[in-house]
C-alpha cells in the first residue's frame, strides 16, 4: 500500500475512534469542559491584540464555545461565524440579533450573506474545530477540508500571517503524532481545557 494511503487510513482509524471518545462525554461532561476551555482562552492573552475572530458552533460533541461570546462582545471584540457556500468557507459576522439557520451539515450558521462576507486577512484569530491535533501543529478534521482549502493560501508564508489558526478541541483530542498531508493548513496553537499549546504564535 502506498504511503500516502497508508497514512490517510491511519487518520481515519485516528479520527473514528477520536469521534467515539469525543461523543462519549457526557452532556454535563462536555458543558463543564467546554467553560473551562473558554475560561483558558480568555485567560491565554492571546486576545489581547486581537480585534475580530471566527468563532464556531458546535456539532458532533465538538466544543461549546457559545460561553464565550459573551464575554468577546464585553472585551469589544467582533465575532464572526463561518458558513459553507461552496467548497470553501465565508466568515460572517454575528452579534446577539443576529438569525441562524442550520446548513446541511446540521450546524447553525448566520444566512448567507456575499455583501457581510469579511475577507479573511482582516480576521485576526480563527478558533477552529477539530477532532484531533498532535505537539507540531498537525491537525485532522472531519473530512470534509473546508478549513484546509479556505486556508490554503497561508501555506509557505513566514512573514505576514493572517489570520492565526487556534485549533479548538478537549484535551481527549490531544495524540501523539499526526502524519502532515500537503494539503493540510498547520495550526499556529491549540487549546484545550487544561492547556494553551502554542506552536507559531
Amino acid at each position: 500500500m502506498p504511503a500516502d494511503s497508508q497514512s490517510q487510513k491511519l487518520r481515519n482509524v485516528i479520527r473514528k475512534q477520536v469521534r467515539a471518545e469525543r461523543r462519549g462525554l457526557s452532556h454535563r461532561q462536555r458543558q463543564y469542559l467546554s467553560h473551562a476551555l473558554c475560561q483558558k482562552i480568555v485567560r491565554s492573552g492571546c486576545l489581547l491584540r486581537a480585534r475580530r475572530l471566527a468563532c464556531f458552533y458546535p456539532q458532533d460533541g465538538e466544543v461549546d464555545l457559545s460561553p464565550l461570546f459573551a464575554r468577546l462582545w464585553q472585551m469589544g471584540k467582533q465575532i464572526y461565524l463561518p458558513v459553507i457556500p461552496g467548497p470553501r468557507l465565508w466568515f460572517q459576522p454575528y452579534i446577539p440579533q443576529t438569525k441562524l439557520l442550520d446548513n446541511r451539515y446540521a450546524i447553525a450558521e448566520p444566512i448567507t450573506s456575499a455583501a457581510k462576507r469579511i475577507p479573511l486577512q482582516a480576521i485576526d484569530i480563527v478558533l477552529m474545530p477539530l477532532v484531533a491535533f498532535d505537539l507540531n501543529g498537525n491537525r485532522i478534521g472531519m473530512g470534509g477540508g473546508f478549513y484546509d482549502r479556505t486556508f490554503a493560501y497561508l501555506h509557505g508564508r513566514r512573514h505576514w500571517r493572517r489570520p492565526r489558526l487556534v485549533g479548538v478541541g478537549f484535551e481527549l483530542q490531544h495524540v501523539p503524532d499526526l502524519q502532515a498531508q500537503a494539503w493540510d493548513v498547520p495550526l499556529d496553537a491549540a487549546v484545550t481545557e487544561s492547556e494553551f499549546y502554542s506552536f507559531r504564535l
